[in-house]
């Protein structure tokens, strides 16, 4: 599992450099992206594991930061779902410069297979909580 992550990281890397008008932040663009992606499959497994245990939040907090509650819902999102991520990438990727040996070790697709692995990250959660709330709605 792991060698496929590295492969799609180093994917993302090599189209990143190569495509970057900008080449000081090709690094963040990779880090951001690849971070948004994982949130939103933790986001899905968390949904799921909420109804399965008949909607028990078992992963949050709250937070009342503001006196907006949009406000507050981006913070908490932020805090659990994208945080965990970057940090996990961070040292997955660029802490003492691992993204030259995952370069050097997986060849690139040229960013084709980041692409698959975005779209089916954001989409599927999307559309399995569309078809859970329509099943749970004709219940």
């Amino acid at each position: 599992m792991k060698n496929l992550y590295d492969q799609i990281i180093a994917d993302v890397l090599v189209a990143a450099k190569k495509t970057s008008q900008n080449l000081r932040f090709w690094n963040r663009f990779t880090y951001l992206a690849l971070s948004f992606a994982n949130s939103a499959n933790l986001i899905f497994i968390m949904y799921l594991v909420r109804r399965l245990s008949k909607n028990k939040y078992v992963y949050d907090i709250d937070i009342i930061i503001s006196s907006m509650p949009k406000l507050d819902g981006l913070i908490k999102y932020f805090i659990l779902f994208v945080s965990p991520f970057l940090l996990i990438n961070y040292f997955f990727i660029f802490y003492k410069d691992r993204y030259k040996f995952l370069i050097e070790r997986h060849e690139s697709k040229n960013g084709k297979f980041f692409l698959s692995y975005f779209i089916i990250s954001v989409s599927l959660p999307t559309l399995g909580m569309i078809v859970l709330k329509v099943i749970s709605f004709w219940n």
